[in-house]
């Protein structure tokens, strides 16, 4: 018996068992596949890429145990704690700057410090994930913007809102739209440039949405307080 068969509870091998019968209707059944995972996806309450992801790992065996769930025993590092250590050092040295410098030479930085050492050197993606882990928002904005405005918004405010019916208070959160207007000073480039950069991070990182620690991560530094700032005022 497996590791994962011997730290699964009852409930679980329950879940999986119910899955098992309705994955052997699919493969056993004459109906169409597309038709026969729609209706074990309504019957499990799952969604069709999830029965598809189920069936895949069941076909070949046909065993219960492939459906339970994934045990959260250790797991082996993907990078040795001397490349997290350079990468953490070179990332504040380099990164954590208020002219917000570029990411990719600094990753550049990092694989030379890495193979000057013998150590294998990480991937772009990897140090960009390192990012959120290793500074917090409210320090990335401490460093960034000496005015305070974006550290401001971090922290929370206590606010009251009474209502006496339903509806008859409705608020929408603009603060990521916010964020990004004050960023941007109203500059449709810069919006753009913003708005890019911030998709971009949420796709490695896995995220669904452009979230305010998305935005504020990124660093940006508003035109006018970069380099050559008082003639480019001129020019807005």
């Amino acid at each position: 018996m497996t590791l994962r068969e011997n730290e699964a509870s009852d409930e679980a091998w329950a879940k999986a068992t119910r899955i098992a019968r309705e994955l052997g209707r699919i493969l056993d059944g004459q109906e169409p596949v597309r038709t026969a995972v729609a209706r074990a996806a309504s019957e499990l309450r799952l969604s069709t890429r999830q029965v598809y992801n189920h069936l895949r790992r069941y076909r070949t065996e046909r065993r219960v145990s492939s459906l339970l769930p994934k045990t959260g025993g250790a797991r082996r590092a993907r990078i040795s704690p001397a490349v997290e250590e350079i990468i953490a050092a070179t990332l504040r040295e380099l990164w954590l700057r208020p002219e917000q410098p570029d990411l990719a030479p600094i990753v550049d930085e990092i694989r030379t410090r890495c193979v000057s050492e013998g150590l294998d050197p990480p991937a772009y993606v990897t140090v960009s994930k390192r990012i959120p882990r290793l500074f917090t928002p409210e320090e990335i904005a401490r460093r960034r913007h000496s005015g305070g405005k974006s550290l401001r918004r971090l922290k929370p405010r206590p606010v009251y809102i009474r209502a006496k019916h339903a509806l008859d208070v409705v608020q929408i959160d603009h603060t990521p739209a916010d964020i990004i207007h004050e960023l941007s000073e109203g500059l449709i480039g810069e919006v753009v440039d913003i708005v890019s950069s911030a998709a971009i991070k949420a796709i490695r990182n896995g995220e669904e949405q452009i979230s305010e620690a998305t935005i504020t991560s990124l660093g940006y530094t508003p035109l006018s307080k970069r380099r050559n700032a008082p003639f480019r005022r001129e020019m807005m």
